[in-house]
């Protein structure tokens, strides 16, 4: 059965992604205007519970950064 990825999971990958294309979590955290610790979970899948806004911040700075 498939299953659709978590919102933390979600969030792990666009934050891999940043990382690969060379940012580091303080600069996607001050990029996204959130925590650097948010960045950080997210990084390490401890984002268990993550805000909707979050994530769009997220997903916002990846699809500018990826184009």
């Amino acid at each position: 059965m498939n299953r659709e990825p978590t919102g933390a999971q979600l969030m792990e990958s666009l934050v891999a992604d940043l990382q690969k294309l060379g940012y580091s979590p303080r600069q996607i955290a001050k990029e996204c205007g959130v925590s650097h610790n948010t960045v950080w979970r997210a990084s390490v899948g401890q984002a268990t519970a993550p805000l909707w806004s979050t994530f769009e911040k997220l997903r916002d700075f990846h699809d500018r950064v990826k184009g």
